[in-house]
């Protein structure tokens, strides 16, 4: 909050009240910039390889310091490879994270760093597999398998360690 004139005046009347005039004003600013790349290619008859890639990058401005934004995650993305039609199809993918070094870190904000190692957020990547069966438009069944090698890794600024490898089986039944 900073003094302000209101009408040339620095205090009013309110309420019956002689007050002075304060203003919320941002004197902090940031820079954001990024991408996203999301891709899809048929490689042959009922195959495709399918991508996505996100990449964020800031810096903050206190009005004295510049430092990191926090809440900025690494780059990460997805890659898989897709085989089948609508009847039944298998998918192998990798889920992955870069890694968040600590000078990367807003260590005034909530990045949670506390939870990284001294080097930063270690980079992570996982092996999943998922299938699914549809034999009609009322039935479908899938099976799914993550993390497949039992990876341990956290997401960043989580205080939880993620989950192991794990097994879904699914039935849904529309009527």
């Amino acid at each position: 909050m900073s003094k302000y004139n209101w009408n040339g005046q620095g205090n009013i009347m309110y309420q019956n009240v002689l007050s002075a005039v304060y203003v919320p004003q941002n004197q902090a600013s940031a820079k954001l910039y990024g991408f996203n790349l999301n891709g899809k290619i048929k490689l042959f008859y009922n195959t495709l390889l399918q991508g996505t890639y996100t990449y964020t990058k800031e810096t903050y401005n206190n009005g004295t310091t510049s430092m990191p934004l926090d809440h900025i995650p690494p780059a990460y993305g997805r890659v898989g490879l897709k085989k089948g039609g609508d009847q039944f199809n298998v998918e192998g993918f990798v889920l992955f994270n870069g890694w968040k070094r600590i000078r990367d870190y807003n260590l005034n904000g909530e990045d949670n760093e506390i939870y990284a190692t001294p080097e930063g957020m270690p980079s992570w990547m996982t092996v999943n597999f998922s299938s699914y069966y549809t034999p009609n438009k009322k039935l479908s069944f899938g099976l799914q398998i993550e993390n497949i090698a039992d990876k341990n890794y956290r997401y960043f600024a989580s205080g939880i360690s993620a989950v192991g490898r794990n097994f879904i089986l699914s039935c849904r039944l529309s009527f």
